[in-house]
């Protein structure tokens, strides 16, 4: 759990809109120079031609990629419960350069939001540290949609004190909000949630005894979880993201 510092004075107050990703036009530059010596080597007529419309194409992208973003981190911050405050320069700096590099590495929309959201938690906790929100960004950024939405699903039933979670109660709740009565999709659940034990999100917990001695393995809620969920309202993360609370299926 994130322990509150105090903040230095004298710096400046955290941008609302993310830093433009930098390093966006030497790619395009360099793919259109690959895809003009490709083309020019197998004799291709307009070569050149070729590698300055992949040019422009890429460019465009980008900008597409930078401005959604931007919406999304302005979107998450009117929607979390974030107050107006000094950061300091250099943590915001950081993160803006990590939300920066989500954008350039193009990861999903859903995961931009995620990171977004996290921000604007922080925010509203008034704890906004740049290794902390390295430390989200590294875990969320290459969450699948499959995995956000049953997540969400944990969030939504576990209890506050994880000691007394009934855990296979607990993931049949979690599979009947994603799947309803469609029982065929277990192993599909069950991948999902393999999936996510690199996350540290969940874990794996034995029930009758040691793991690995013949026993049922289920999956717990870890404390890691809880944390994310103090962090960010997930239901709304997947609402803005055009997603229904439960009937999505991964």
């Amino acid at each position: 759990m994130t322990t509150p510092r105090k903040h230095r004075r004298g710096v400046a107050p955290i941008e609302a809109a993310p830093a433009q990703p930098t390093g966006g036009s030497d790619i395009a530059d360099y793919l259109g120079a690959v895809i003009s010596d490709a083309f020019s080597l197998l004799c291709v007529p307009g070569a050149s031609v070729l590698g300055a419309a992949a040019k422009a194409a890429l460019q465009a992208r980008q900008a597409r990629r930078a401005e959604e973003a931007r919406h999304i981190l302005l979107e998450e911050l009117r929607a979390g419960r974030a107050t107006q405050h000094t950061v300091e320069l250099e943590e915001s700096a950081d993160i803006a350069l990590r939300y920066a590099r989500a954008v350039r590495e193009g990861v999903g929309r859903i995961n931009l939001r995620m990171l977004a959201a996290v921000l604007a938690g922080q925010l509203a906790h008034e704890a906004v540290y740049a290794d902390e929100f390295y430390r989200w960004a590294d875990s969320l950024a290459g969450l699948t949609t499959e995995e956000i939405v049953v997540l969400a699903g944990y969030l939504r039933h576990m209890p506050a004190d994880l000691p007394t979670a009934r855990l296979v109660q607990l993931g049949a709740a979690v599979y009947h909000d994603i799947y309803g009565a469609d029982t065929a999709r277990w192993g599909d659940f069950e991948a999902v949630r393999g999936a996510l034990l690199r996350t540290g999100l969940l874990s794996i917990s034995a029930t009758g005894g040691a793991i690995g001695d013949g026993n049922s393995v289920v999956f717990a809620p870890t404390s890691k979880l809880q944390e994310l969920g103090r962090l960010v309202e997930l239901e709304g993360v997947l609402e803005r993201s055009g997603l229904s609370r439960g009937g999505v299926h991964p």
